[in-house]
């Protein structure tokens, strides 16, 4: 770690690759375990000849005493090496410094930035530099275009479900209530204001609306957002038979929930700031706005879906995924004046 750039990146792109095989593994255990017991003697067999340790792991949990005696000498032998070696090196990797070369100052023009572009320029660099802010606030930005891309290889397998299936009639509220779920789970301007800290007094002494500074804190959220959203669900409409005007809604209800998403989230940054932390796993993890923001998210979303189940016979899907999202249009007006007014004092009383 100490040698790598981009720290940040790395530690994202490594913690991404081991969900991804832990889900990988995680959804085939059913199929691994019943191949396994129906050719029990046969792998049995095979780890006896080529992996001792393992046969006589297994042996072991069977009850045999010779292998129990052989697993409890093994793994003493490993912790002796393990606590042998951390005794050896601990110190010099918890004392070692990093050599820093010196760099010689070069004069450059830097490129003038009006307010607006200054400030969501110093979001965006405060969410990439923080591993822990983008991987829990931002996996649906990932998970978005994963599903697009999944549904546009395994098309055909789902076709059937929205023609000849019971299912037809729901499977617009379905997806676009999926969308919004991946939607609520991108919270970047959820800790953006709690993450100011001590430092908040910088942005309030600054010649600056407040206005601008929490307007930034929206658009990183919604530059971001958007586009995942937006990608995923051309991929559905496009792969899936649906109607024009269903296509339209599977692209539109989840722009509308992603920007009603990244308000919200501003909202209850504000309504939940906290800007005296320790440390900033605290805001990101544990504060009030991020897990509010994502179980409110959900909780919003089934309030969406759940009243068509009982209104199916009277509406159609369409008309009522059109209703629903003006709703949410309304709301995140009402939303966004009450951040411009009241939120913008509640941030300069902090």
């Amino acid at each position: 770690s100490m040698k790598l750039k981009s720290k940040s990146f790395v530690k994202v792109l490594i913690a991404l690759i081991f969900m991804g095989l832990y889900y990988f593994f995680y959804f085939r255990s059913s199929d691994i375990l019943k191949a396994f017991l129906a050719n029990a003697a046969q792998y049995g067999e095979s780890l006896k000849g080529s992996a001792g340790f393992l046969y006589y792991f297994g042996l072991a949990g069977t009850g045999s005493p010779s292998a129990m005696l052989a697993c409890i000498a093994f793994s003493i032998v490993i912790v002796a090496i393990a606590v042998t070696v951390l005794s050896k090196t601990f110190i010099k990797i918890a004392t070692t410094s990093v050599s820093t070369k010196k760099v010689a100052y070069t004069g450059k023009v830097e490129k003038s930035k009006n307010i607006g572009k200054a400030l969501v320029s110093k979001e965006f660099k405060r969410f990439t530099s923080n591993s822990t802010y983008m991987l829990n606030s931002g996996l649906g930005l990932l998970f978005a275009p994963a599903l697009g891309i999944f549904v546009l290889i395994k098309a055909g397998s789902y076709s059937s479900l929205l023609t000849d299936s019971p299912f037809a009639k729901f499977a617009l509220i379905a997806v676009c209530g999926g969308l919004g779920i991946i939607c609520s789970m991108t919270s970047i301007a959820a800790p953006s204001v709690s993450l100011e800290g001590k430092n908040i007094w910088i942005l309030q002494s600054l010649p600056i609306p407040t206005k601008k500074i929490l307007n930034a804190k929206l658009w990183c959220h919604l530059i971001l957002s958007l586009p995942s959203i937006v990608f995923a669900a051309l991929c559905i409409a496009f792969a899936l038979p649906f109607s024009m005007a269903e296509k339209i809604l599977i692209i539109v209800f989840p722009s509308v929930f992603a920007i009603f998403s990244g308000v919200f989230c501003l909202t209850l940054g504000l309504r939940f700031a906290n800007v005296n932390w320790t440390n900033e796993l605290y805001p990101i993890k544990q504060g009030a706005a991020v897990s509010v923001s994502l179980l409110g998210g959900w909780l919003i979303e089934i309030i969406v879906i759940v009243p068509y189940l009982f209104m199916s016979n009277l509406l159609s899907g369409t008309l009522y995924m059109s209703i629903m999202a003006a709703v949410l249009l309304v709301v995140t007006v009402i939303l966004l004046r009450w951040v411009h007014t009241k939120g913008c004092k509640r941030f300069e009383a902090l």
